[in-house]
């Protein structure tokens, strides 16, 4: 199969908008009518970590349909995976596919691992156990908008890029700040890696109904209770320490808290369902911002989005004078 530029998909969106079942007709239509094989990578931040299944509405086996998925099921919950580790990974997927003549696919809604893959990111030095430790310990006493008014005086570049909420990367840039004497935006602009290139870019980001959407989330939830997930939870909790990073995930998290006896049972899944909303909210807000995305306003099982994708995919090689050839 001979393809000039070669295609890159993507298939984002929020939660609960079917990117995989999308992912997966793709795959098939494109074997169907072309003869062309893909290959799905997983950008779920969620999804890299072993025996986190339920919580995560990991795709299973059978939902593959024989088609291979890559970066799924290959970290511990107790291990660290940043997005810079995922740019490593994934860039060398990609590329290992497209060798084997392929098309790989992208599938997922974790936003920073997207921006990181496609366009390159630089995480800056290393680390510093103590100064985070005692950064954490700040923003637990008094709050990450406190830490945030930190960091516009010493890095009012970066600071303009995330939210007063953001502990995470406000805990990070000042820790790099501490530890470097130079705010995380110097190396961020002398040290970002450049863009895939060689790649014709088809990326997609479902944006279903709200109202409908949310309905779907809540849905879930209740389907991933009634699944097991407190069973999962206990059974991870038996092997991995509490402060794992991959019990920071929604759904998770609100569960060891219900099992620390602090909220209800009922509190602890209605928690799950406004924070799962929440973050689908944020999720089509970061996707807005990505240049090269085009919104689909559908969920992924409307087989208009699928015509849409594909119709993109023939006019584009028609119009180059190009042919799938089997």
């Amino acid at each position: 199969m001979i393809l000039d530029p070669h295609p890159l998909f993507a298939i984002l969106g929020p939660t609960a908008s079917g990117k995989s079942e999308l992912s997966i007709k793709l795959c098939l239509k494109l074997a169907e009518e072309f003869g062309i094989e893909c290959e799905i990578i997983n950008c779920d931040s969620v999804q890299i970590y072993r025996e986190m299944n339920i919580g995560t509405a990991k795709i299973s086996k059978e939902e593959m349909c024989g088609i291979p998925h890559h970066l799924i099921d290959i970290v511990e919950p107790n291990e660290s995976f940043s997005a810079g580790n995922f740019m490593e990974h994934g860039r060398r997927v990609i590329f290992e596919i497209r060798d084997r003549g392929k098309i790989p696919v992208l599938c997922g809604g974790t936003g920073f691992y997207f921006r990181s893959l496609v366009y390159g990111i630089f995480e800056g030095p290393g680390g510093d156990e103590r100064i985070r430790d005692r950064l954490k310990h700040l923003c637990d006493r008094y709050g990450s908008k406190r830490l945030y008014r930190v960091l516009k005086k010493v890095d009012p570049i970066y600071s303009r890029k995330i939210s007063e909420n953001d502990r995470n990367r406000i805990i990070r840039a000042l820790e790099v700040y501490f530890k470097e004497g130079k705010p995380i935006s110097y190396f961020h602009n002398n040290f970002l890696p450049e863009s895939i290139e060689g790649f014709k870019f088809f990326f997609y980001c479902l944006n279903p109904p709200r109202k409908m959407l949310y309905k779907k989330i809540n849905d879930r939830v209740e389907k991933m209770f009634d699944n097991g997930l407190l069973d999962e939870v206990k059974s991870l909790l038996s092997r991995y320490p509490k402060n794992s990073k991959g019990f920071e995930a929604i759904g998770y998290r609100e569960v060891i808290e219900f099992l620390d006896g602090n909220i209800s049972l009922k509190d602890a899944i209605n928690l799950v369902k406004k924070n799962t909303r929440h973050y689908a909210k944020r999720q089509l807000t970061w996707f807005r911002k990505e240049k090269d995305v085009r919104f689909l306003n559908f969920f992924g099982n409307e087989n208009k989005a699928l015509e849409e994708i594909l119709e993109d995919f023939k006019g584009f090689y028609m119009k180059e004078g190009l042919t799938p050839s089997h």
